[in-house]
């Protein structure tokens, strides 16, 4: 009898006991990971963004507080060896998404904040396949619509030109 005790499940309510348990302790565990993944979060936000401010010194040269996008993708950064941390969010791949961020207004320049919160905003986001092909997609679209806004303003003025060396018709009475 002692034997057979040891090969039968549980009874239902302690079974349900066991598994309350399991589930409360991996929700603990849960919770942990999260808050320690937040912590090392904010330990890499706060240790590169002094490197990312230095990076812009460096963009900076005439200190004016803002630079244009070019200039991103004429330093190489690889070289500076106290920048070693955000030399990888600097390759060209990134650093056009980057200018698609921060730039929005398209004027060609960034300024310090801009590169901070641009480059962070890029380095912690974990996009779906599907959404970085929206993303691309989105990003494809902003630079045509772009292309065809330049293409719009320089027939205007070609246009405009016309109009201006064209004689004034007098009015038929």
């Amino acid at each position: 009898l002692a034997g057979l005790l040891h090969v039968l499940p549980p009874p239902p309510p302690v079974t349900n006991l066991i598994t309350a348990v399991q589930v409360e302790d991996c929700i603990c565990s849960s919770q942990i990971d999260d808050k320690l993944h937040r912590e090392q979060t904010r330990n890499r936000i706060n240790k590169l963004i002094p490197d990312i401010k230095k990076a812009f010194e460096i963009l900076d040269r005439a200190s004016q507080g803002h630079v244009k996008t070019n200039r991103l993708r004429e330093i190489d950064f690889a070289s500076s060896k106290k920048l070693q941390d955000v030399v990888p969010l600097l390759r060209p791949q990134f650093i056009d998404e980057l200018c698609e961020v921060v730039d929005v207004n398209g004027d060609g320049y960034i300024t310090e904040d801009e590169l901070v919160n641009g480059i962070l905003h890029l380095s912690f986001q974990d996009p779906s396949i599907e959404l970085a092909q929206i993303k691309n997609l989105m990003m494809q679209a902003k630079r045509t619509m772009r292309h065809m806004r330049q293409a719009v303003d320089q027939t205007n003025e070609v246009l405009s030109g016309i109009c201006k060396t064209l004689p004034a018709s007098t009015p038929q009475s």
